[in-house]
C-alpha cells in the first residue's frame, strides 16, 4: 500500500533527499548563462526572476557582493577581481588579464574581502525567499581558476614551469581570501546550520576541505552537471 507523502517546500524537499529520505518529488536545478535565460524567458513569456519557479528549481544560489563593471566601449566586463570578460557572449570568453604583465603580485589591488556591506545582497535575497529554498553559497572561481584568470592562461602555464614560487603566492593569496569568504557566507547564515563559530583551517593544503567536503557536511549539495556548453539552437 503506497502512502501519499507530504508536499515539501524546496527546502526541506532538497534536505530530505540529501539524507536519503522520501521525497514527493526529486529536487531539480537548472540554471543558465544571462543571455541564455533571457531566450529561455521570452520563449516561456515570463521574466527572468520567474525562471526559477518556471524551471521548478530548488536551490537560491547566493553571492557575495562581487561588482560587475563594464568597460568604456561596452564589449568587456571586468569582475570584482580585475579579470574582464567578453559582454557580447555567454559571458564565459576570458578578454582581459590584469595580473598578465605583472612582476610583483603584492602591489596588486587584491579584493577586499573584509568590506563590511558584502554579504547584503544575500541577506536581501534570503530574506525575500522566507525560508522556500535551499540556499547555497556561490564562490565563483576559486584556486587554479581565478589564478588563470588574473594572469592569463599561457602566462600561468609558462609560471608552473618557469616561476613556481610566483605560482604559490598567488595561490596563497587567493586561498586567504577565499577562506575569508567562506566565513563572510558562515556568519550570514547562507544554510541557516552552519556555525559562524566553525574556525576555518589555514593555507592551501586544507582549502579543499573547507570549500568542499568541509562545507558538504554542514548541508550545502555536492552533486553537480555542468556544462559549459551553448545549449540554445
Amino acid at each position: 500500500m503506497f502512502h501519499k507523502l507530504p508536499r515539501y517546500t524546496c527546502r526541506k524537499r532538497t534536505r530530505r533527499a540529501r539524507a536519503r529520505q522520501s521525497v514527493d518529488r526529486f529536487p531539480i536545478q537548472v540554471n543558465g548563462t544571462l543571455p541564455a535565460a533571457k531566450r529561455v524567458a521570452a520563449y516561456c513569456g515570463v521574466s527572468v526572476a520567474q525562471l526559477q519557479d518556471v524551471r521548478g528549481n530548488h536551490l537560491l544560489c547566493v553571492d557575495l557582493h562581487d561588482p560587475v563593471r563594464l568597460s568604456d566601449d561596452g564589449k568587456t566586463a571586468i569582475d570584482g577581481w580585475g579579470p574582464g570578460w567578453s559582454a557580447e557572449s555567454q559571458g564565459d570568453v576570458h578578454t582581459f588579464a590584469p595580473m598578465a604583465a605583472a612582476e610583483d603580485s603584492a602591489t596588486f589591488p587584491w579584493p577586499d574581502s573584509s568590506e563590511p556591506d558584502l554579504p547584503d545582497e544575500a541577506k536581501r535575497r534570503m530574506a525575500a525567499d522566507n525560508g522556500s529554498q535551499f540556499v547555497i553559497p556561490d564562490l565563483g572561481m576559486c584556486l587554479f581558476e581565478r589564478a588563470r584568470s588574473l594572469r592569463s592562461f599561457e602566462a600561468f602555464l609558462r609560471d608552473l614551469g618557469e616561476g613556481p614560487e610566483w605560482v604559490e603566492g598567488i595561490l596563497d593569496l587567493i586561498t586567504e581570501i577565499q577562506v575569508v569568504l567562506v566565513h563572510r557566507f558562515i556568519a550570514a547564515g547562507v544554510t541557516g546550520e552552519i556555525s559562524a563559530t566553525t574556525k576555518a583551517p589555514s593555507g592551501r593544503g586544507c582549502f579543499r576541505h573547507q570549500c568542499g567536503a568541509g562545507l558538504s557536511s554542514y548541508g550545502w549539495p555536492g552533486c553537480w552537471f555542468h556544462s559549459a556548453m551553448p545549449v540554445c539552437p
